[in-house]
């Protein structure tokens, strides 16, 4: 059986944000579209009970990569609350900031299948993070990519930069990064849980992470630079959907070659890519979150 189909939902990855609106009783309160779908979700700032949708009589939280039908009420309580849509037929993604209620209008545009890009890609996508849940306890303190729990992570070596994270633990952290040779690749002080160190070469090997918090609890693990990595190519999306969402989508289909190899390199893929709206956690935590046959066909 291939790793990615032995995953559970108590080991999937998480990035220490915890998430609003993923469980399977809060998604069954909205009907399914009766509408043609026509949008999705990219991003949400704000909380469950000040980010709602509308649908058919019904109401619920919304979540990311929730697929929107024409019709959708989607309201934003405070001034503080903030969604970004991508809207078929529109330029790029719509931000929508609050207070304000935003109706779904229709798709104006015919030249791509509305059905196929968010029904096909994007929904499977939000079932599945409905699924696996984002956190974990926040009393924990470790790396949250499950191939970095088991040290069997690899990237691609070269010029680039490098994403770290982890979850829990108390602030500040004090990060080191080693090269192969146990030479300081990277050394910072933060206050959030993850960073991405400039470009720089990272050559072939072995590198050493690791993290100390404020009460001086020490958490290490590895992975390996490596020359070759999965081909995949980002697929051809519309502008309304974001440049994010393409490389999102192929990230995702590097990870699934074998999740613990790959999902390092897959959030190296994500925390690179343009911001135009993307919920980056969300992003990150799909990448190890199982079967991906219905994403990336072989």
């Amino acid at each position: 059986m291939p790793k990615q189909k032995m995953f559970s939902a108590a080991i999937a990855i998480a990035l220490g944000a915890a998430a609003w609106g993923t469980t399977t009783s809060a998604q069954a309160a909205i009907p399914a579209c009766g509408s043609a779908t026509v949008a999705f979700v990219k991003q949400i700032d704000g909380s469950a009970d000040s980010v709602r949708i509308k649908r058919a009589g019904s109401e619920d939280s919304l979540s990311v990569f929730a697929p929107l039908c024409e019709g959708d009420v989607v309201s934003l309580k405070t001034a503080s609350d903030r969604v970004v849509l991508g809207v078929a037929g529109s330029s790029g993604p719509n931000e929508i900031r609050g207070p304000k209620s935003y109706t779904v209008g229709p798709a104006s545009t015919g030249s791509q299948s509305i059905s196929e890009l968010i029904e096909g890609r994007l929904l499977p996508l939000g079932d599945r993070l409905v699924g696996q849940g984002l956190a974990r306890s926040g009393g924990e303190f470790g790396f949250g990519l499950l191939d970095l729990e088991t040290e069997s992570a690899q990237i691609k070596s070269g010029f680039r930069p490098l994403w770290v994270g982890w979850t829990g633990g108390q602030a500040p952290y004090e990060l080191l990064v080693l090269d192969p040779t146990d030479r300081i690749f990277a050394t910072q002080t933060l206050s959030d849980t993850s960073t991405t160190l400039p470009a720089r070469t990272i050559t072939p090997g072995r590198y050493s992470i690791v993290v100390k918090d404020a009460y001086g609890r020490t958490r290490q693990t590895f992975f390996d630079a490596v020359e070759d990595v999965p081909a995949t190519s980002a697929p051809s999306v519309p502008a309304w959907m974001g440049e994010d969402t393409a490389i999102m989508l192929a990230a995702f289909c590097v990870a699934a070659e074998d999740p613990y190899v790959w999902s390092y390199e897959a959030a190296q893929q994500i925390s690179g890519a343009k911001d135009t709206g993307l919920d980056r956690e969300a992003a990150l935590a799909l990448i190890g979150g199982g079967d991906s046959d219905a994403l990336c066909p072989r």
